[in-house]
């Protein structure tokens, strides 16, 4: 029971309990998928770059100087982070105190750096995708799965 993520490597420990709570406690059992996603501004980084092109002057043949341009970059590094977990518990809402009827079965987390250029850093990189979450509808009845399994 309780919250932890199984690393003691027994990864069946959560269809065990739910198949318990299912079939020997009758109880509804539910599965909840919750994910995060993070984006936040790191830093803002200026620097000149010289340009591919040059441009040389002559006078009567002889080259007298060669002209680079140059121009200001502005680039925005971004922590993007994403998390989620799997938890399975006993009835309809897993948010109770009663920790021996909720288990999780995994937890994940990455993140990494984006880099963005542009002028202004008021467009965040934003994933296309909603994380699952309270308006997602996350949480699946497994109830009538568990009742169909033997042990």
């Amino acid at each position: 029971g309780g919250d932890d993520d199984g690393g003691d490597g027994d990864a069946w420990a959560p269809l065990v309990a739910a198949h318990k709570w299912c079939v020997d406690e009758r109880r509804t059992v539910t599965l909840r998928a919750r994910g995060d996603e993070r984006c936040t501004h790191v830093r803002t980084v200026k620097r000149d770059v010289k340009s591919d092109t040059r441009r040389e002057v002559s006078v009567g043949g002889a080259r007298v100087y060669t002209h680079h341009t140059e121009r200001t970059v502005v680039e925005h590094e971004w922590r993007v982070s994403v998390a989620y977990d799997v938890r399975v518990f006993a009835g309809a809402d897993g948010d109770g105190d009663a920790s021996s009827t909720r288990v999780l079965c995994a937890r994940r987390a990455t993140a990494c750096s984006v880099w963005t250029s542009g002028e202004h850093n008021t467009a965040s990189p934003r994933p296309e995708h909603t994380p699952l979450g309270d308006d997602a509808g996350g949480d699946v009845d497994i109830t009538w799965l568990l009742q169909r399994m033997r042990r």
